[in-house]
């Protein structure tokens, strides 16, 4: 009853450590009760931890750091139970105390060497393999240990525990959850250059699992395609017997990786070049001049050019295999079916001028019999010819499949142009989906994997619609504008690209893009108002007038209206990586430092939707432009607001001057603070620094 009731904790974190040393602790090690341990492991130790946390360091002691959790409650738990690891309690309670830490918004502090300390454990403890539960809560905890341990986004897992899970998971079987859970966790808090180290370790199934966080892969993403998947597929087709199982494991680890050749990398100079290495030489010494400079300014993408042509002409060989094997499967079930004993006409066609009618009916009975065992040999024949038909063409499909989606990741026109040319083969394989329709063997793949049909407008089909007045728009309901949509970009577009823009000009352009997007949510739309938007975020000096009072001189910004429009439409829309990129450069030069208050409030919000969304695709794509060159812009700003705030601690502190600050003043320094406080912690704290 006592153990219900609850434990009030009070400031001195001693109360916490005395009950968990006088009470808790001893009953799992001593308790013999199922009952009593039972509620002590899932009820009392949970409820007491998530109430420590959840009181954020304000109930016990100087809890700042959260200490607590780690030298009164993990690490001397972990202790007792490696002293007696045969104690399920202990074991159970540990599950418990992490699990529910997990739920909670915020992990305290908790040293990482516990992950070693236990991942040791674990490959010391041999026994534990055959105790499926044993081994099941073992990898619990230690996948626990390893996300609160690194909670924070810049702690890193070394390369001796990144090898031991590796290590521990390394299996010939699928992954099981558990599994699957404690090798992304694991990967996912591991740094690009220890991932480099260890990634040859990693088997195909391993590869399966830990590509569905593909922008861990982003440093040697390359050589992976080249050595692991275009090498492992051609050495399957190169073998006399092509085990058709084993290509669909590499396809999806293909497919997991396509960001690397269906998304363009953000460029500074917004132009796709590409430094004269020896790939384009190679590709390029028997090319024209025109060739060969169309081959040097075409890489968009992290893949090469020559990986991705390498890709696809493995994928055309995988194609025709597999093309070739289900025409011999469905030849052969024909064939087989065709060439089946009939059993309709048993009985003897003599009958009738046989004489002695004994002797037939016996001679009838033993052509039965022998006729009887051919016809159940047949039909096992045809049986097995069905099971092989039947084991083969799902295979088979999902290649097919698989093969199409990776296909629709890439588009020919994004290859070297030259490179392409140089391929017969290459050039095949951008029929392949023709080939498929027309294909008799009817796979059904083209109605599953049909491409999107969301219009994309180009500046032709904006420029080439019909104009229509304001008066019309401005009447127009959701469906008309979606009829009319690209005569109401027409109309934006030329409101904000007038020779002599206006702020009227402006006003009406942004009030229409109010109105277009409440009605469409075509992403691509948002995308090219997007890229029309950006211009507006900056400062235009056509809108500032500066008027003079004696030598006083003072600015007014007549823009900041259609400003703080723009940056707001700019936070509803959906943008693309390439127009997010842009914005997030944009917003730290302009938006951060805006005069007015509620743009800077607003570009926050801007920064973190956008990171929240691309930071991933960030770290797999364009990891050195945000470390060197965005995230030198942060500090640059950041140290811009010190030395303004420093400036007002230096007025304070001299009396002469403390006297002449303005309320106004005063105001301004604490948004500056406020906002300062802010930036920072998104770029230290929520997406720092990727390493």
């Amino acid at each position: 009853m006592i153990l219900r009731e609850g434990f009030p904790i009070d400031d001195n974190s001693t109360e916490l450590k005395t009950l968990v040393e006088n009470l808790l602790f001893p009953i799992l090690e001593k308790e013999t009760n199922i009952q009593i341990l039972d509620l002590v492991t899932t009820e009392v130790f949970p409820k007491v931890i998530s109430k420590c946390i959840a009181s954020n360091g304000k109930s016990i002691g100087n809890r700042r750091d959260n200490s607590w959790y780690d030298s009164i409650i993990v690490r001397p738990l972990l202790q007792i139970f490696f002293k007696n690891s045969q104690n399920f309690a202990l074991l159970q309670s540990l599950c418990s105390v992490l699990k529910v830490t997990r739920t909670c918004s915020h992990f305290p502090y908790l040293g990482k060497d516990l992950v070693g300390l236990f991942l040791g454990y674990i490959q010391r403890d041999e026994s534990n393999s055959t105790n499926l539960n044993r081994m099941w809560n073992d990898w619990e905890i230690l996948t626990s240990l390893i996300t609160i341990s690194y909670s924070r986004k810049n702690h890193k897992i070394s390369a001796d525990v990144l090898e031991g899970v590796i290590e521990l998971t390394n299996k010939k079987d699928n992954l099981q959850n558990h599994e699957k859970e404690l090798l992304i966790e694991t990967i996912s808090h591991s740094a690009s250059h220890t991932l480099s180290l260890c990634f040859h370790k990693l088997s195909i199934n391993q590869l399966m699992v830990s590509t569905e966080i593909w922008y861990k892969f982003s440093d040697f993403v390359e050589e992976m395609f080249n050595s692991k998947i275009i090498e492992g597929l051609n050495c399957i087709l190169d073998d006399s017997q092509i085990l058709f199982d084993d290509i669909l494991p590499l396809l999806s680890i293909t497919n997991n990786l396509s960001p690397y050749f269906a998304i363009d990398v953000f460029n500074e100079t917004d132009q796709n070049t590409k430094d004269d290495t020896q790939e384009v030489k190679e590709l390029t010494k028997d090319a024209s001049k025109e060739d060969a400079k169309k081959a040097v300014n075409w890489q968009t993408k992290k893949l090469s050019s020559k990986c991705i042509g390498n890709l696809l002409i493995t994928l055309y060989r995988i194609f025709l295999e597999v093309v070739k094997k289900l025409q011999m499967e469905v030849e052969s079930t024909i064939l087989s079916f065709d060439s089946a004993p009939s059993n309709r006409n048993l009985s003897n066609t003599n009958e009738e001028e046989d004489a002695d009618q004994q002797i037939y009916l016996d001679d009838l009975e033993m052509e039965e019999s022998d006729e009887g065992e051919m016809l159940f040999e047949d039909n096992i024949e045809d049986a097995n010819i069905s099971i092989s038909l039947e084991y083969n063409y799902p295979i088979l499909c999902n290649i097919l499949k698989l093969i199409v989606e990776i296909l629709q990741h890439i588009d020919n026109s994004e290859l070297n142009p030259y490179f392409i040319k140089s391929n017969q083969e290459l050039c095949k394989l951008f029929e392949f989906e023709g080939i498929l329709q027309n294909s008799t063997l009817n796979v059904n793949l083209l109605n599953e994997l049909e491409r999107s049909e969301e219009m994309i407008p180009t500046l032709k089909q904006i420029e080439s619609t019909t104009d229509i007045p304001l008066e019309l728009i401005q009447n127009m309901d959701k469906d008309s504008l979606m009829e009319h949509k690209f005569a109401v970009l027409k109309f934006i577009k030329q409101q904000l690209e007038q020779p002599e823009v206006t702020l009227d000009n402006i006003q009406i352009g942004l009030t229409t893009i109010e109105q277009l997007i409440s009605a469409v949510s075509y992403s691509d739309i948002h995308v090219v108002l997007g890229q029309w938007l950006l211009p507006l975020l900056k400062v235009n000096k056509t809108f500032v007038n500066v008027l003079k009072v004696g030598n006083m001189k003072q600015s007014i910004d007549e823009g900041v209206s259609v400003r703080t429009m723009a940056y707001t439409i700019l936070l509803q829309l959906n943008l693309d990586y390439q127009t997010s990129c842009k914005t997030l450069k944009i917003v730290i030069n302009q938006g951060i430092k805006d005069s007015d208050n509620i743009i800077n409030e607003t570009s926050l919000k801007i920064l973190n939707n956008l990171l929240s969304k691309y930071y991933l695709e960030i770290e797999g794509l364009n990891k050195e432009w945000y470390n060197d060159i965005l995230l030198e812009r942060v500090k640059y700003r950041v140290a811009k607001w010190h030395e303004s705030l420093k400036n007002r601690d230096n007025m304070l502190k001299d009396s002469s001057l403390a006297h002449r600050i303005t309320p106004q003043q005063m105001q301004e320094w604490k948004l500056t603070d406020e906002k300062m406080h802010k930036f920072v912690d998104i770029f230290e704290v929520e997406y720092p620094r990727i390493e």
